[in-house]
């Protein structure tokens, strides 16, 4: 009988520890960002619908593959990794970095990401990270950046007299 009580307190246990996975699952795939977990070695190993939204990956794509390979356009690998050596050596701390990512289609978005190295139940270091699209953003803000020098030029090199008047 005492194995019999043992056996259902495990199985419940089990019930317990599925239903909070997946509780957490649904969290992270709800998430209006994408949510990537890397382990130290930067295989993947969260990859929210978000991320499959925005990236054309599905999670089984890339869950187990290094970041690195699949996300980070060559010329960007360079300075990245001293980013990442960075982030790893700061456990529980925050650190906001900005880089572009791979598309599956080939586009290049401009994420900018919050990271924190974190340590599971287990005593295994992930870096979890959150990002958002700021391609657009950042491309709205060149243009305008780009349209004043081009106005501050035409008023500081004017040969008559600019007059504004407003109505």
């Amino acid at each position: 009988a005492a194995l019999a009580v043992e056996g259902d307190r495990r199985r419940k246990a089990e019930e317990s520890l599925k239903i909070q996975k997946q509780w957490s699952e649904t969290i992270i795939n709800l998430a209006p960002d994408i949510v990537v977990g890397l382990g130290v070695n930067s295989k993947i190993t969260i990859f929210n619908k978000f991320a499959e939204e925005l990236t054309g990956y599905s999670a089984s794509e890339v869950i187990g593959k290094i970041w690195f390979d699949i996300f980070i356009p060559p010329e960007e690998k360079p300075s990245i990794n001293i980013v990442w050596d960075k982030l790893v050596e700061s456990v529980g701390k925050n650190h906001k970095h900005e880089n572009f990512i791979l598309t599956k289609d080939g586009r290049r978005l401009n994420i900018a990401w919050s990271n924190s190295v974190i340590t599971s139940p287990l005593g295994e270091q992930m870096v979890l990270s959150m990002g958002q699209d700021v391609t657009l953003k950042r491309k709205m803000e060149e243009a305008l950046e780009q349209s004043e020098i081009k106005h501050r030029s035409i008023f500081e090199n004017a040969n008559n007299a600019i007059l504004i008047v407003e109505i």
